[in-house]
């Protein structure tokens, strides 16, 4: 799970990278009287998929974060309920414990 998360969060953060050097990019060659069209219009489509492409690695991310917290969160909570009968056996095995002594 942990390979997970960071191998989403790596991915994000790259495409997010990618994407403010696109803006820049397209920031600086927008209005640029020597810059054709088409150019400007491929810059202008490679900004936006790859902010799409950041969108989807953000939500995968978080979903990926989410389903972590989750796990942990039902794992402690077991972890509470198995401490709590071991914590309950404590007294009967004390009991045994004293009653084979004397």
């Amino acid at each position: 799970m942990d390979r997970e998360i960071k191998n989403s969060a790596i991915s994000y953060f790259k495409s997010a990278k990618e994407a403010e050097d696109t803006m820049i990019k397209y920031q600086m060659v927008k209005y640029a009287a020597d810059v054709s069209y088409q150019n400007r219009s491929s810059l202008y489509e490679s900004m936006i998929s790859n902010i799409k492409r950041v969108k989807q690695n953000e939500t995968l991310y978080k979903e990926k974060v989410d389903s972590a917290n989750n796990f942990l969160s039902t794992f402690r909570r077991s972890m509470k309920q198995l401490c709590r009968k071991i914590r309950d056996l404590e007294p009967e095995r004390l009991e045994m414990i004293h009653s084979s002594i004397n």
